[in-house]
């Protein structure tokens, strides 16, 4: 079975030596985001199909900003965890878990919502 097959056109990212392959979007696999996290982006550790943003590009993803939650990528077949108003005292608190900015930007626009992958709790 075929896994790549490249077409005749070249990659749309500038400056790139190799050629589209089909079904990506006019992307190499090098560049195509749909197929491997670029390095800095969610899913970056590559950790298995199921955590890709292809397997879930429908399920909302984590608002924290742990640096190894954003390079685990994507929690398997789960959209991240709706977080209600009462928790958010817990959220706000707890170290690390939130940037200062964004903790400020949920403080001012009171009632955001906020979403976390589960694993954030173990």
């Amino acid at each position: 079975i075929a896994l790549v097959v490249p077409s005749n056109d070249p990659c749309k990212s500038r400056d790139c030596p190799f050629n589209a392959i089909n079904a990506k979007r006019g992307y190499c696999p090098a560049h195509c985001r749909i197929w491997y996290p670029l390095v800095g982006t969610r899913g970056e550790d590559l950790y298995g199909p199921d955590f890709l943003r292809s397997a879930n590009n429908k399920l909302r993803d984590c608002d924290c900003d742990q640096p190894s939650c954003k390079k685990a990528g994507y929690f398997p077949r789960q959209a991240a965890l709706y977080i209600p108003a009462a928790g958010m005292d817990v959220v706000l608190g707890t170290p690390n878990l939130l940037s200062n900015a964004k903790k400020k930007r949920i403080k001012d626009k009171n009632g955001m919502t906020v979403f976390l992958y589960a694993w954030n709790f173990f």
